[in-house]
């Protein structure tokens, strides 16, 4: 009888346990680096330093221990792997694009530097920052579970979810009369503004209304990497 009751009581108890660890999924959860950080074998400072990852770094989100720790894996030029912990204050959710139209990642900022690897139509593409007006640091993971890093031109991204509505602008933005870094300015959308979105059919470029201080509306082709929803 107590042989019976210790069974009953140890398949409870895993029971419990079992609802009580996180089961998390790292699909689509992707992360960048707001600093110089290090990654942790642990979740403290105290423990060793994997590496030491430079701003911008994108890494795959694993799971967490605790509120504070995210454990994540970071995957280097020559496909090494390295996991490890980091304070979630230094990460922060990636921006995710759908290419409409197959996209070359190139070494620099520059049609004349070699491509490290074609993004098919489709795929997805992690925009991490904004270089020379019209290029865009990028990191691509590729099916085959390789990463790649390099510059993509601002043509053929497309916010993934991207939705008609209001919209902010993440710094001061120029905008155009047609989609085009090429084509003549509108007007320069100051930093924090509101632009109406109504059309999305542009690739990276997002047609869109903006009510000055003045009190005229103006009407044009801007970034769709400059602006975020409200």
């Amino acid at each position: 009888m107590k042989k019976a009751r210790s069974l009953v009581i140890t398949m409870l108890l895993m029971f419990v346990f079992a609802l009580a660890v996180p089961v998390t999924s790292s699909a689509a959860r992707i992360y960048v680096t707001t600093t110089t950080v290090n990654l942790r074998r642990g979740a403290s400072t105290n423990t060793a330093r994997v590496l030491e990852l430079p701003k911008e770094a994108v890494v795959k989100y694993l799971g967490k221990s605790g509120k504070n720790w995210y454990k994540v894996e970071y995957q280097n030029n020559n496909q090494q792997k390295f996991r490890g912990y980091i304070y979630k204050k230094y990460l922060q959710y990636a921006k995710t694009y759908i290419t409409s139209a197959s996209l070359n990642i190139r070494r620099g900022t520059s049609t004349n530097t070699p491509v490290v690897k074609t993004i098919p139509k489709g795929g997805k593409a992690i925009i991490v920052n904004t270089y020379t007006g019209a290029w865009y640091k990028t990191v691509y993971f590729a099916p085959n579970g390789k990463v790649y890093r390099g510059y993509t031109h601002q043509s053929y991204l497309r916010r993934e979810g991207a939705k008609k509505g209001a919209y902010k602008t993440t710094d001061s933005v120029y905008m155009h009369r047609s989609p085009s870094m090429s084509s003549s300015s509108v007007i320069v959308v100051p930093k924090g503004k509101t632009v109406n979105v109504t059309n999305l059919s542009n690739g990276k470029w997002y047609y869109c209304s903006y009510k000055a201080s003045n009190g005229r509306t103006y009407k044009g082709y801007v970034s769709n990497v400059c602006l975020k929803k409200k």
